[in-house]
């Protein structure tokens, strides 16, 4: 299979996993990649949902034991913390929605930045970074809705 798009991976258990779309299905919208450096083998996983193209995703890891995706279909609609179960415990990748973030004014978050989610607590916390602008933002989401921001210029010390 060619790959179309490649979105940012992480490692998680000797695997490397990353959102991609192929380049001859690509109306079938992205996916779930792995590549396990033991048997030196590609797999393609199971997201929670269908997400078109040009959906934003973004992974990352929950205490070396899952992995998160954020989630947001468009600049309008409601970002999506989703969590899977304990990688490695079984054969099948099921994710659960921890979180759906009710933002005003209306929020992108970009593929380029980080976050991490703290299940128990219900918030995450996302790093961004704005190019043009010489400057990475942290945003901290809660259940609450309420967003904490921080920017930090190019350059400066924290």
């Amino acid at each position: 299979m060619e790959l179309g798009y490649i979105g940012r991976g992480v490692s998680l258990k000797g695997k490397t996993y990353w959102i991609a779309s192929g380049e001859e299905e690509k109306r079938l919208g992205k996916f779930l990649m792995s590549f396990d450096y033991t048997t030196e083998r590609f797999e393609r996983l199971c997201l929670p949902n269908k997400y078109p193209c040009y959906a934003i995703l973004a992974l990352s890891v929950v205490r070396e034991e899952k992995l998160s995706m954020l989630s947001q279909r468009g600049i309008k609609s409601k970002p999506e913390i989703w969590v899977t179960n304990k990688i490695g415990e079984t054969q099948v990748v099921s994710w659960s929605m921890v979180l759906a973030l009710d933002l005003q004014p209306k929020r992108c978050i970009g593929e380029s930045g980080s976050f991490l989610v703290d299940e128990k607590k219900k918030v995450v916390v996302c790093c961004d970074n704005i190019r043009d602008q010489g400057k990475t933002t942290v945003h901290i989401f809660g259940e609450d809705n309420k967003v904490k921001q921080v920017d930090f210029e190019v350059g400066s010390s924290l």
